[in-house]
C-alpha cells in the first residue's frame, strides 16, 4: 500500500534492480510484477496480501494519508489465510476505508494544524508524497 503512493520513478530509486527478494513463495519477485500490482492498488485504493509477506497470513490495507513517504500511515486488518478468501479481503478493505475517510485521511496535514513543510520550506501535499533520493537513497518505506 505504501509503495503505491510513490511514483514509479521513486519506486525505481528504492529498488534499482529488476529482481526482488522473495519473503515467501507468493512474494512478487520482479519490478515488472511490482509495478503491475502497484497499478492495481492505485486504481482501487486499497491493497490485499495473500501471503506475499508472511506465509499463511492474508491482509487488507488502506492508506490514511500523511505529509510525506516517511510519514504515510496505513490501516490494516490481517487474518490467518484459512479465514480470509478474496471476497473477505475486499469486504475488509471496504470496512477499513470508512474509518480512514472519517479520520480525514484525504489530507492529514489539516489534522496536524499548520501542515508539514519539506527541507526547502515548501508545503507538502498529502495527495502526493515527497521523496528526495539524495537524502534517503538507502531508506526503505
Amino acid at each position: 500500500m505504501l509503495l503505491s503512493q510513490l511514483t514509479d520513478e521513486q519506486v525505481r530509486a528504492l529498488y534499482p534492480e529488476d529482481a526482488l527478494p522473495a519473503l515467501t513463495s507468493r512474494t512478487v519477485t520482479s519490478r515488472g510484477e511490482l509495478f503491475a500490482e502497484l497499478s492495481v492498488v492505485r486504481e482501487r485504493g486499497f491493497a490485499v496480501s495473500r501471503g506475499e509477506s508472511i506465509a499463511g497470513m492474508h491482509a487488507a490495507v488502506v492508506p490514511l494519508g500523511g505529509p510525506s513517504w516517511l510519514n504515510r500511515p496505513a490501516l490494516m486488518a490481517s487474518v490467518p489465510a484459512d479465514r480470509g478468501d478474496d471476497a473477505a479481503l475486499v469486504r475488509w478493505a471496504g470496512e477499513l476505508q470508512r474509518p480512514a475517510a472519517y479520520s480525514g485521511a484525504g489530507d492529514a496535514s489539516t489534522e496536524l494544524g499548520e501542515g508539514r513543510r519539506d527541507r526547502h520550506g515548501d508545503r507538502q501535499s498529502a495527495s502526493r508524497p515527497t521523496f528526495d533520493t539524495e537524502d534517503h537513497e538507502n531508506r526503505r518505506p
